[in-house]
């Protein structure tokens, strides 16, 4: 890079975090303000308690619950934006941080992710159901393990987000104001990093360490390289070279199978899994936990089609 073509690109990376921030106040801002007005009549223990069912199975509360719906219907960041809403009266444990920032990394932006890997040939009912029914099965092996090892139950601090003393709606608005503030520092600071991590060449080092382990997955040469870019990447990159190698066909059915299946479960590696890291939440969940529970299940899935495929064909 030169001057220039660092200016160029900070000035691109600001325009794309002011961009994404203010479709974040579009979005999430009508949701902060019913969860307050919400608050102030009572209601939001009544709604959260709708979620404390599906919520106690991984060890979490009803506004928890909450916090992985918005990120479901909106975003990470709006769900981030909803636990910043509710860190200023309710303290969660680093037990609790974890094991919902592992459950939104699997499921969230379900409306606009589903619809671009349907593009490529998926099933939405079948990648909405596997994201979210596996979001809480992994929560309930965390919450098991966590508290067998009686480990992160201290309290969660976000040190960057600013506790709102002032209980009006001025002084709602005030904190959203900061709250989104923070957010865009958050995402712009991502952006520049990744772009270093780019340049020096660790991203090209991570995908080659990646490479062995996909194999097993019944993952084929020509379909590697794509799912290390959506592993790495995100999905919206993984998907739009999949288009060109599909009309290729180079891939075979089942290897696209499997790697939708890879992209919805684990993508964006790095990027989500900084951001997280940004709230407290430790490794163990949303990189170990995650990665080993995806290669589990995409393993089996791909031997079971496997047998299922020679058993047709010894009976024809």
């Amino acid at each position: 890079y030169n001057l220039g073509g660092k200016m160029e690109f900070l000035k691109n990376s600001l325009k794309k975090s002011i961009e994404i921030t203010l479709f974040l106040i579009k979005v999430t801002v009508p949701i902060s303000l019913v969860i307050k007005v919400l608050s102030d009549f009572g209601l939001i223990k009544i709604i959260a308690g709708f979620f404390s069912p599906v919520m106690k199975i991984v060890g979490l509360s009803g506004e928890l619950g909450i916090v992985w719906i918005t990120a479901m219907l909106t975003n990470i960041y709006g769900g981030i934006i909803t636990l910043f809403n509710f860190s200023n009266t309710i303290n969660f444990s680093v037990k609790e941080i974890t094991i919902v920032a592992t459950m939104i990394l699997i499921a969230h932006s379900l409306f606009p992710e589903t619809r671009i890997l349907m593009e490529v040939g998926a099933k939405g009912k079948k990648i909405v159901g596997l994201r979210i029914i596996s979001a809480i099965v992994i929560g309930f092996i965390m919450n098991i393990i966590y508290s067998s090892l009686g480990i992160y139950n201290e309290i969660a601090k976000f040190k960057f987000v600013p506790k709102n003393t002032d209980n009006s709606y001025l002084g709602f608005f005030i904190s959203q104001s900061k709250n989104y503030l923070n957010v865009f520092i958050i995402i712009f600071a991502l952006l520049v990093f990744m772009e270093i991590l780019k340049k020096v060449g660790l991203i090209s080092l991570i995908n080659k360490m990646l490479r062995p382990l996909l194999k097993p997955l019944g993952i084929g040469e020509n379909a590697i390289t794509i799912n290390l870019v959506s592993l790495t990447m995100g999905i919206s990159y993984g998907a739009a070279l999949f288009f060109e190698e599909i009309k290729s066909g180079k891939i075979t059915k089942q290897e696209l199978t499997n790697s939708i299946y890879l992209m919805s479960l684990c993508h964006a590696l790095i990027e989500d899994t900084l951001l997280m890291l940004s709230l407290g939440a430790k490794i163990s969940g949303i990189i170990l936990i995650r990665i080993i529970f995806t290669y589990i299940f995409i393993y089996g899935f791909n031997n079971y089609m496997k047998r299922k495929s020679e058993l047709i064909a010894q009976n024809n």
